[in-house]
């Protein structure tokens, strides 16, 4: 039988007479019923809560405080391995739109082994989840180092934070700077916008010459 959650474990076997046995202070095992380690677990979230100490719920289970996801995003130089931070949307059941712009992404072109730069500007209605900022501009700085053509990268980050956060809505726009006279815009998103939610202009200029 599986559980979702350990008090969900405890209180379907509160009433079993089976023991458990778990190391306390200074390595010793000690042996109890599920109804002693049942309320010793209510003991617990009763002292935290008189901490005012929140819980959050998401995707059914409960999780103790604000950090939901207990990876950490550290700067890597491989986009594969770089973690994309998140955290619980308190407000899950509003419809509102959240916008990050990154006007100083850097990337390589794969042919020439030279910088590339681009605007980025990333637009999502929330779902479950917001995207942690510190972590997103991690994760941005790691293609600092890859050699990645406009278009794949463009989409490589949209689909990343697709399969990330899950958002009701995203959209990212990938404005590059030009080379050889031609800038490249790109555009990723991932359906119709969710009615009542305002989406501005991403408020790029189009790329003009001295004309």
């Amino acid at each position: 039988m599986q559980f979702h959650t350990l008090t969900e474990a405890l209180e379907k076997n509160r009433s079993s007479e089976r023991f458990v046995g778990f190391i306390e202070a200074q390595e010793q095992e000690k042996i109890v019923t599920f109804e002693s380690l049942y309320q010793r677990a209510l003991g617990l979230l009763y002292v935290l809560q008189k901490r005012n100490l929140r819980f959050v719920v998401a995707k059914n289970k409960q999780i103790l405080g604000e950090q939901s996801d207990p990876r950490k995003a550290t700067y890597s130089n491989d986009p594969a391995e770089a973690l994309v931070d998140r955290i619980p949307n308190q407000d899950s059941d509003v419809l509102f739109a959240v916008r990050f712009t990154c006007p100083e992404f850097t990337a390589l072109c794969p042919i020439t082994g030279q910088p590339d730069f681009a605007h980025f500007v990333i637009d999502y209605v929330p779902g479950e989840w917001l995207l942690e900022s510190k972590g997103l501009k991690l994760y941005l700085s790691s293609y600092r180092n890859i050699g990645i053509f406009h278009e794949a990268c463009t989409l490589m980050i949209g689909k990343r934070l697709v399969d990330e956060v899950k958002p009701t809505w995203l959209r990212i726009s990938g404005y590059w700077y030009p080379r050889g006279g031609m800038p490249i815009d790109i555009w990723f998103q991932t359906g119709e916008v969710p009615q009542g939610v305002f989406i501005p202009d991403p408020d790029v200029a189009s790329y003009r010459g001295r004309g």
